[in-house]
């Protein structure tokens, strides 16, 4: 662990990653964020850093009685899901093509959203008290989003996936990463807006660029925190019926199986919590709660292993830890870079899988369709030395490596 400083000598931030491999945009936000009026003791900065708006992605902020609506994001309580199953991989290897296009069927992905028509598995799973919230914030015009439902169930674009993973023990693992959507962004964008319109007003404790605030007792920062409580809710239960329907596809291929408790965590959220005797407002961006008795779940890229971990109660941490891998470069220089490297991608648009067991990672680092070039394995970190930058903050319970991606 690394340490900034301030003036004073007193560490402002607690860095989980040697400060030289931090990219200089990211860096200047460090030291943005640390000069944040309502900041408690510390930020605490994740090894899969890098650069975002106004907070760095991969940042735990926690502040006395104030609200960053840009220091949890746009995508409020994305986050990850996983499901050990007793299914093999020999027993499910002939069964790929099928199950991709199963998936590819069911859940819609990209900025596609389900049609009335596809609404079934929605109400086969969803909880129902959120079918009525839905009905209330469709009915309020200033999100803009008369068919929320239909949003649920769907993955999303970006770095957002599913994923059938494969453990030690050669069982099989779903996992996924969405979160809230449409109405999540139209939430955060939204209050993003008015913490710019309140801080403009203010004399005093005058926030930095991009880190805009409410007091968190304020009338904008109670309905933020309900509004992203929804969102929260919202995510939640959009993680949980792409894992119902993909339990459902894999049953009707491979049979009755068996799936464990599931894994549902969120890594975009803020929460009010008791750190070094004191009740405040943490926000994690781009990071993850995890202690000794909470299970957490660190994602690598699509040519990477993923990991199941339990925390270690670090108080510096917040009891933190990484959300991911982490980007190195954006997704425009990917794009740029690998488009001019054509050699290293097959461009069958196919996740080809022929010797999973043996080379599975050089699968897929060599297999990534034109349209995902921006999340080739190349434009992250890598994972292994991410996850020995964080040994102080989570005990390794799982190491999981794809055997089938599926991308937003």
């Amino acid at each position: 662990m690394e340490y900034i400083k301030n003036d004073q000598d007193e560490i402002k931030a607690c860095v989980w990653t040697p400060l030289e491999n931090i990219e200089k945009s990211a860096l200047a936000q460090i030291h943005n964020m640390i000069k944040h009026p309502r900041l408690f003791k510390h930020i605490a900065i994740m090894p899969d850093v890098h650069a975002g708006i106004g907070a760095t992605i991969g940042s735990v902020i926690p502040l006395k009685n104030a609200i960053i609506p840009s220091a949890v994001g746009v995508d409020i309580a994305c986050g990850m899901c996983a499901v050990k199953t007793n299914i093999s991989l020999e027993s499910i290897r002939p069964h790929f093509s099928k199950i991709y296009d199963q998936i590819l069927k069911r859940i819609p992905l990209g900025f596609s959203h389900r049609s009335d028509q596809q609404l079934n598995d929605v109400h086969n799973y969803v909880i129902p008290a959120l079918l009525h919230e839905i009905k209330l914030y469709e009915q309020d015009s200033r999100w803009n989003q008369n068919k929320i439902i239909n949003q649920l169930g769907t993955l999303g674009g970006g770095n957002h996936f599913i994923e059938l993973q494969v453990d030690p023990d050669d069982n099989i693992w779903i996992m996924l990463h969405s979160g809230s959507r449409n109405i999540g962004n139209k939430i955060a964008t939204t209050y993003i807006q008015l913490a710019k319109t309140v801080n403009s007003a203010r004399s005093l404790q005058v926030a930095p660029d991009d880190l805009e605030y409410f007091e968190a007792d304020s009338a904008f920062g109670i309905q933020y925190i309900k509004h992203s409580r929804f969102a929260t809710d919202f995510a939640f239960n959009n993680r949980l019926i792409m894992v119902e329907i993909i339990k459902d596809i894999l049953n009707k291929i491979l049979g009755p199986n068996q799936y464990e408790t599931m894994i549902n965590i969120h890594h975009n959220y803020v929460n009010q919590e008791f750190h070094f005797n004191e009740m405040v407002w943490v926000h994690r961006k781009g990071a993850t709660k995890v202690m000794s008795r909470i299970t957490g779940i660190i994602p690598g890229s699509m040519g990477s292993a993923s990991y199941i971990v339990q925390g270690t109660d670090n108080a510096d941490s917040f009891n933190s830890c990484s959300h991911g891998a982490g980007r190195i470069m954006s997704r425009t220089s990917a794009k740029g870079k690998f488009d001019r490297k054509k050699k290293i991608f097959k461009t069958d648009g196919q996740l080809s899988i022929d010797d999973f067991k043996n080379d599975m990672q050089n699968i897929f680092t060599n297999t990534v369709d034109r349209e995902h070039i921006d999340e080739a394995p190349r434009a992250y970190k890598n994972i292994d030395e991410v996850m020995k930058n964080q040994i102080d903050l989570v005990n390794i319970k799982t190491r999981l490596l794809p055997v089938l991606n599926v991308k937003g």
